[in-house]
């Protein structure tokens, strides 16, 4: 007599086995899961921000600042690098190294910089006016052009746009536009 065989049911995985657990329990099984256990184990992961995190990379860029005033560009850098490290979302630390490559004539890693900072805060005019002064320095004039343009558009007050964009537009020999511009720079002064 021929039985007919039936396929065995197939075992359903448990989720244990589909992903694998560590051996050892991660937290010890003594420690309850506190709202407050959570938010120290968290903190101490750097899942977020705490105010003494954001007023230590506060103060860095702060430094890094005073030092481009004493025009100590190799501590200032030191000071932005390390506030970079703390966080990379800052657009000030940016705007401070590029403005630190800018006056080591470093024109590609300042533009690059600038890039940054405008890209974190698009509605900041210095630092656009800071890229336009770049791209002018660079002989990118089209450019430093446009960008002088939006940091008008953005700031109508900015007396250094209008006079960048006054003297590339001599360079030009534009020179109505030119003096339009820079009494325009002269009347904001």
């Amino acid at each position: 007599t021929s039985e007919s065989e039936s396929p065995e049911p197939q075992k359903k995985e448990t989720i244990e086995e589909q992903v694998p657990f560590p051996s050892k329990p991660i937290i010890p099984r003594n420690v309850k899961l506190t709202v407050a256990t959570i938010l120290l184990i968290a903190l101490g992961a750097g899942l977020f921000y705490t105010k003494s995190s954001l007023d230590k990379q506060n103060a860095l860029v702060s430094e890094g600042h005073s030092l481009l005033k004493e025009n100590k560009l190799s501590a200032a850098e030191a000071m932005f690098k390390k506030a970079q490290e703390a966080s990379d979302k800052d657009p000030q630390v940016y705007a401070g190294l590029g403005e630190i490559f800018f006056r080591k004539n470093q024109f590609v890693k300042a533009v690059n910089h600038f890039r940054k900072s405008i890209e974190l805060n698009p509605s900041e005019s210095s630092f656009h006016l800071k890229l336009s002064k770049t791209l002018s320095a660079m002989g990118q004039l089209r450019e430093a052009k446009r960008t002088y343009q939006l940091v008008i558009d953005i700031d109508p007050t900015n007396s250094q746009a209008f006079f960048g964009l006054g003297k590339i537009q001599m360079k030009e020999n534009n020179l109505e536009k030119a003096a339009t511009n820079l009494i325009m720079a002269i009347k904001l002064n």
